[in-house]
């Protein structure tokens, strides 16, 4: 059947045509008359078609016109100078160039009569009845609307996050100067994820596409998707009640007659019950259904070292150490209740003394105990998850369900706690009604999980029993486990514990594990600066002499001067001065007299190697959607974090394997981690702070322990 177009006389010569064979026809004309077929209603001008909603209408043929009085229900339009005008029929009731249409709800079910407001008289009463039966006789009882709701169910709980029940909600932004895609995204959801800012005509990322004045669209929450189907009607008036009230209208497409067509609508809706009513005509569907809210949260837990302590390095700023690496990651991490961010700094073991002042001329009064043998790791442990627990409690109230989002670094046995409590947050997990979160919904989702030399050793330093804790990570572990080690650590009671399995694998894709230059402190920080001199212990020989004459005992020295000279040649390459240092001088028998001799080994090495480390860290982060401030902002804190473009240019030298670059870097910038030897009235088995060199391992070979992945979230 060929289609009629809006403006034109075929339009017109149809109708006519139409006319014409209806009075031939007689009755059957009047049988024509049914209600409108969706697709008749599409041949009507769009004017007209616009007009006609919400209920079913019928065609009234021109000779049945004068029978119906023009109201609001009862429409005829005529077609004058290019353009449909609705009018008063009898104005134009001998005209071909116009429409009638009535109502079809005005006839009355039961007796098939004419309500007598849509008739001229009561005298046409009777035709007009006459004209409505003909109609019904012959109109399938399928052309009633019918309207159903087929999402949600009835009774459902709906969640508010990604899922088949609901559609993202987008707010629209405008972008002013300077603004990039990750400034954006976290302005709306506290997260820097560029890949959450949309454009309308063009692609969006981080470094293309918005200039100032650019519209944008970003993720602003959850709407809920209703979705039903209709037949028989243009429309479907949807109406809600309940913790929220509202009403919305969906137009449908004019369709075939009995032919269902299926339709959704995204409703902003608050947490609470509703009741839903969608009507279609005399069609009328109802569900009732529940909202529930979601609030994801982000929090990030910072681990340090082994006697490092953020607020005394920060205070002291001329003493022998800095704040670490994990330190200045705490330091960029935001936050923001209103967006649902928090963190918590725990500081190292075997320290106190949070509010030293330096001015008093203290020393922080660390144990060596604790740092020697890795005591309390399990309160550092309850002490994170109590941060967690308070964290949680500040969002208590309003939501049904907390997503919680954790970021876990840590240096040392800082990493070995983190990767600790990563397995205690899995427990924790599986146990919904623990103390910590039992009153409410809380799904934990560990994003990422960044480590810095990982040394276990809790309990006997040095061995691999790590007494109740558990430092195996797994595929399910964390959606990302990033960890540096240091190449050139070899003291004894500093093992790795790698994330690699024993077959030197990773455990899983989403792993990565990099060997660095340096020693121990210089992938974690905390070394103080060049202006602080390095005392390696090289060699230690006890002399004697008899007598009180000096020169009796410069001779007893001069029988050091071979092994001085060795080591002077050993080390010329690595800088520094060699020299020798006297002990106590003690009596014996015999008016003998008896000294311990140590050579040593005096260097002023450079800090800024460490930065190479927190750079890889922070961008590794960045691009799992860890979000931290801009590093820039440590500046601002007086925290250094640049990295000298000849050391940048060193590194990558060493990494290219430039032998030459690899003895420039070890001479300025690499700390030398262990002492041959341990000076009389030292800590032979102590860690003891993450910068003091003490005794070597075997053949300066590192010892390593491997991970057992199926050994993890135990």
């Amino acid at each position: 059947m060929e289609l009629i177009t809006n403006n034109d006389d075929k339009f017109f010569q149809h109708l006519q045509s139409r006319s014409e064979q209806s009075e031939q026809l007689s009755q059957k004309a009047i049988i024509q008359s049914k209600p409108l077929s969706g697709y008749r209603k599409a041949q009507l001008p769009d004017v007209i078609r616009q007009s006609l909603t919400r209920q079913t209408w019928c065609d009234i043929p021109r000779d049945k016109r004068e029978l119906f009085r023009y109201d609001q229900q009862c429409q005829f339009w005529y077609y004058n100078k290019g353009r449909w005008e609705q009018v008063g029929f009898r104005q134009y009731d001998s005209d071909n160039k116009a429409l009638g249409f009535a109502p079809f709800k005005a006839v009355s079910e039961n007796n098939k009569t004419v309500s007598s407001g849509h008739v001229v008289s009561d005298a046409t009463q009777q035709a007009a009845n006459q004209f409505f039966r003909a109609i019904n006789e012959f109109t399938h009882p399928q052309a009633i609307p019918t309207v159903t709701l087929l999402s949600p169910d009835n009774g459902q709980i709906i969640t508010l996050e990604k899922s088949n029940k609901t559609q993202m909600r987008f707010a629209e932004h405008t972008v002013q100067l300077g603004e990039d895609a990750a400034a954006i995204a976290f302005k709306y959801s506290g997260k820097k994820e560029p890949r959450q800012v949309y454009g309308f005509n063009s692609h969006v990322s981080q470094t293309t596409g918005l200039t100032a004045g650019t519209l944008v669209r970003v993720p602003n929450g959850w709407n809920v998707l209703i979705e039903g189907s209709v037949s028989n009607h243009d429309s479907v008036e949807l109406k809600w009640r309940g913790s929220g009230s509202g009403a919305k209208r969906i137009d449908v497409p004019a369709l075939a007659q009995d032919q269902r067509h299926y339709w959704d609508a995204a409703l902003s809706l608050e947490p609470g019950k509703y009741q839903l009513t969608a009507t279609a005509g005399s069609a009328v569907s109802q569900i009732e259904f529940t909202v529930e809210a979601v609030k994801e949260l982000q929090f990030g837990v910072f681990f340090d070292g082994t006697g490092n302590n953020r607020q005394v390095d920060m205070q002291c700023a001329d003493d022998d150490y800095e704040p670490t690496n994990i330190a200045k990651l705490f330091e960029l991490y935001p936050q923001q209740d209103a967006l649902g961010l928090g963190k918590a700094y725990i500081k190292g073991i075997g320290t106190y003394d949070d509010d030293l002042a330096c001015e008093s001329g203290e020393k922080a009064d660390y144990s060596n105990l604790e740092q020697a043998f890795g005591l309390k790791v399990n309160s550092r442990i309850e002490e994170a998850v109590q941060y967690v627990s308070t964290f949680l409690d500040r969002f208590a109230g309003g939501y049904n369900r907390i997503d919680l989002v954790l970021d876990i670094f840590g240096f040392s046995r800082g990493a070995a706690t983190a990767r600790a409590l990563v397995n205690r947050l899995h427990r924790l997990k599986k146990m919904p009604n623990n103390a910590y979160w039992s009153n409410k919904q809380v799904i934990i989702k560990i994003r990422f999980c960044g480590l810095f030399d990982t040394v276990g050793s809790i309990g006997l330093p040095g061995d691999e029993d790590n007494m109740s804790f558990n430092l195996n990570l797994g595929w399910t572990s964390a959606k990302a486990v990033y960890h540096l080690t240091a190449f050139h650590e070899v003291r004894e009671y500093f093992p790795l514990s790698s994330i690699r399995t024993n077959i030197n694998k990773l455990p899983a894709p989403h792993f990565e594990e990099e060997v660095l230059p340096g020693a121990h402190s210089d992938i974690g920080g905390g070394y103080g600066g060049e202006h602080i001199e390095r005392t390696i212990y090289l060699e230690k020989q006890r002399i004697t002499w008899i007598g009180n004459s000096d020169s009796a005992r410069s001779q007893a020295l001069d029988s050091m001067n071979n092994r001085l000279q060795f080591w002077k040649n050993e080390k010329a390459a690595f800088g520094g001065r060699i020299e020798l240092e006297s002990g106590i001088e003690t009596r014996a028998r015999n008016n003998t007299k008896v000294m311990m001799v140590y050579i040593v080994w005096k260097r002023h090495v450079k800090k800024e190697l460490a930065y190479i480390a927190l750079e890889k860290m922070y961008k590794k982060a960045k691009e799992k959607h860890v979000p931290f401030k801009s590093i820039s902002e440590l500046g601002s804190q007086n925290l250094e974090y640049e990295i000298p473009e000849n050391l940048r240019q060193l590194h990558q030298e060493v990494e290219d394997g430039c032998e030459k670059s690899i003895e420039l870097l070890y001479r300025d910038y690499i700390h030398h981690s262990h002492s041959p030897i341990t000076p009389d009235g030292a800590w032979v088995n102590a860690n003891q702070a993450e910068t003091n060199p003490v005794e070597t391992a075997e053949n300066q070979q590192r010892e390593i322990f491997y991970n057992q992945p199926f050994e993890a979230n135990k």
